[in-house]
């Protein structure tokens, strides 16, 4: 067997967690969107957190019915501590279908066309997503369909930079 042609993935990697030397409480962006509060993202987004927001915050901060004016067009997620742009959605894709996905698994789902896969970091192991700011996103759960980027929503509710 000849793996030479075995193809590689096209978003960032890497390999092992790290850890930053840093503390990001009082960090987030100046501004929160969709009803996250700045608590919120430093008891989940801080680097070697590694803990997922509560299973259904979306539909409790009613997230879809906010953003319901988007349903034409993409809304662009941003890092909620260094507000970079990391997902943007819906893309290949309905509304409705990423909605759904969404409430159905509990969490903001994306799949890899709707991320901004050059500022998204993806543990191969363990399957742990992080910023290129370090920011602690959620995990890569692949399915039948390929990779299934469920993010913690309170970790990319930030403004533009």
């Amino acid at each position: 067997n000849n793996n030479n042609n075995k193809k590689e993935p096209n978003y960032p990697l890497i390999l092992k967690s790290y850890s930053l030397n840093h503390t990001c409480i009082g960090n987030s962006t100046k501004t929160l969107l969709f009803g996250v509060k700045r608590n919120m993202t430093e008891k989940i987004c801080c680097p070697g957190n590694l803990i997922q927001e509560e299973r259904g915050l979306i539909k409790e901060l009613k997230l879809f019915e906010n953003i319901r004016g988007h349903k034409t067009g993409n809304l662009t997620f941003y890092d909620s501590l260094c507000g970079k742009p990391l997902s943007i959605a819906p893309r290949s894709r309905s509304f409705g279908n990423w909605a759904g996905e969404s409430v159905y698994t509990g969490y903001l789902t994306f799949r890899k066309a709707e991320v901004v896969l050059k500022n998204v970091l993806v543990n191969t192991t363990t399957g742990e997503l992080t910023s290129i700011c370090g920011t602690f996103l959620g995990w890569n759960r692949p399915d039948n369909l390929g990779d299934f980027f469920e993010i913690n929503l309170v970790c990319i509710a930030g403004s533009k930079n």
